[in-house]
């Protein structure tokens, strides 16, 4: 297996976001584009959502909104008489919504299977088969206080035997590849494309701060 993640990797997600907020969870999930797509047809967020609706200019005209992005605000397309608009529809509808491409700056992988859902219990017990001696009791009674101390002490541990990610051999989404768990959001980084549509939209203000970071589970379950 591979010391360090390509150049480019993926994540598929519905949402845009500056920052991943992994502070409750093992970490990200990245891996191949086939296994990013694989992930949004799964959570059923691989088309891109269209609506038609009565122009609020001229109640005899249509516009259609994209929502690209489903945590901003959406692209509005038209005006449009009805006819033309459901024409639009028809073209637009069934888009698919690409993955969303990063960087990672992660050097030493601790090589794990996949766990599947990689829930606390399960990576821990993992984690105690292949890092012998590790404080299991202690990570177990910060988790009792909260789930992300827990969180917190087990990947402290894991850090302080050198490791500063997790790679396995995915079984699910694109089997037989490898994807990436990286523990440290500012291990992460778009790409360039990326962080310079960000910065238009910050500008813009089309990405507010409370939207400059991933939320909901899928941001952490897998790729």
């Amino acid at each position: 297996m591979s010391d360090r993640p390509p150049g480019i990797v993926h994540h598929g997600t519905d949402s845009l976001f500056e920052h991943f907020d992994i502070s409750n969870s093992f970490g990200a999930h990245f891996g191949t584009r086939e296994a990013a797509e694989r992930r949004l047809r799964d959570l059923g967020h691989h088309r891109i959502r269209f609506e038609m609706v009565e122009s609020e200019d001229d109640p005899d005209l249509s516009v259609i909104l994209e929502f690209e992005w489903e945590n901003l605000p959406p692209k509005i397309h038209g005006p449009f008489d009805k006819e033309e608009a459901l024409i639009y529809m028809s073209k637009v509808r069934g888009e698919l919504r690409p993955p969303l491409e990063f960087e990672l700056d992660v050097f030493h992988p601790l090589e794990l299977p996949d766990l599947g859902t990689w829930e606390f219990s399960g990576v821990l017990m993992t984690i105690e088969e292949v890092l012998p001696g590790i404080d299991v009791e202690y990570v177990r009674d910060r988790w009792n206080q909260s789930s992300e101390k827990g969180w917190s002490a087990l990947k402290g541990m894991i850090k302080a035997h050198g490791y500063d990610c997790v790679s396995y051999v995915n079984e699910t989404e694109d089997p037989g590849s490898i994807s990436w768990i990286v523990m440290d959001p500012e291990r992460i980084h778009h790409g360039w494309r990326m962080r310079c549509a960000i910065e238009k939209m910050k500008e813009e203000g089309i990405l507010q701060s409370s939207d400059d970071h991933e939320y909901g589970r899928e941001a952490y379950e897998r790729a």
